[in-house]
């Protein structure tokens, strides 16, 4: 019922507004009328034509939204859709590897002087120079927005350590290393944090290569990876067990 009663007074106001459009038009007609030397047959003609357009863009208008919302339903559209979203993320790909060929070779350098400073503790031959980092070439991947640099170790022997510890450590000694000497050639830090960091260490037991997934830090989204790298890593705290006594049973 209280719906009923607050549609009335609405209902009879938009009817008293159209009364009133057309009150105001019925004056504009006699207006035009009086002012203009025009006959009133010829007005109403051009006032039809004026509402017949209006209702031919209003046609149209509807038209093309049933169109459009039927060419989102049809399976041709998800095709473009998918054509589009490549095109856009390979272009998107290339921009950000536009500077790969500048940071990859400074990278590899410091990456094997960090290995060969180290070598006693890691267990990992580097080889006599940084040409063996890499002897087929560095690759640089772009994932999750962001670049990183994979460079691989042929290996003698399998190594001796596990892959997370072995990373842990590298890690620990690529923060040593831009702490007391930095990197030549690029920035150490970005943003108070360090530029450089092994984001992922794997061994191929097939090919009997380590490879290391470097990222460096020069932008807010490579900072962004960081920062989530870190969280992954980071040890999970373990929460101490209670000790329960006798008397408390």
């Amino acid at each position: 019922m209280r719906n009923s009663k607050n549609k009335e007074p609405s209902t009879a106001f938009m009817l008293m507004l159209f009364l009133l459009d057309l009150a105001l038009m019925a004056v504009l007609i006699a207006d035009e009328i009086g002012s203009l030397r025009i006959t009133l047959d010829v007005l109403l003609v051009n006032i039809f034509l004026a509402f017949v357009g209006e209702v031919a863009i209003a046609v149209f208008t509807v038209f093309l939204i049933i169109c459009v919302r039927c060419f989102l339903h049809h399976p041709s559209f998800g095709i473009l859709e998918t054509t589009l979203n490549l095109f856009y993320n390979k272009t998107r790909q290339n921009l950000a590897l536009k500077n790969a060929q500048q940071i990859a070779p400074y990278l590899q350098t410091f990456l094997w002087q960090t290995l060969y400073r180290n070598e006693s503790v890691l267990g990992i031959d580097p080889g006599p120079d940084k040409g063996a980092l890499s002897p087929n070439g560095w690759r640089a991947v772009y994932r999750n927005r962001t670049v990183y640099y994979v460079f691989e170790l042929v290996m003698k022997n399998t190594p001796g350590l596990d892959e997370k510890i072995l990373q842990q450590l590298v890690n620990q000694f690529i923060t040593a290393e831009l702490l007391n000497y930095g990197i030549d050639g690029l920035a150490s830090f970005y943003g108070g944090r360090q530029a450089i960091y092994l984001d992922r260490l794997t061994y191929d037991d097939v090919r009997h290569v380590l490879m290391f997934d470097v990222l460096y830090v020069a932008s807010d989204k490579a900072a962004a990876a960081l920062t989530r790298a870190w969280e992954r890593d980071r040890p999970k705290a373990v929460a101490p067990e209670a000790e329960v006594y006798a008397d408390e049973l």
